[in-house]
């Protein structure tokens, strides 16, 4: 199996977001600064629009998530987590 293709399943907090743009791509995404309790070497996850809920995303921008403990669903990209659904 790809790596890509695995489902991580990370238990954490989420202490900082980052508001971020690729020059090729016109698409903003977040960088969410995380403290994953049994991966601690997991320090930042992606969050981007097409590849969460609406509901999720608006959370997301809105900051409704510092402080608290979150289940997070992640695919890993070229070793980069990014958050799924």
């Amino acid at each position: 199996m790809n790596r890509s293709q695995y489902l991580y399943r990370l238990i954490g907090f989420i202490h900082k977001k980052k508001k971020r743009r690729n020059p090729q791509y016109t698409q903003y995404f977040y960088q969410l600064n995380v403290h994953c309790e049994k991966n601690p070497e997991i320090k930042k996850i992606f969050a981007f629009k097409t590849k969460l809920s609406l509901a999720i995303w608006q959370a997301i921008e809105q900051s409704k998530f510092l402080g608290k403990q979150y289940f997070f669903a992640c695919r890993n990209y070229q070793g980069s987590y990014y958050l799924t659904d």
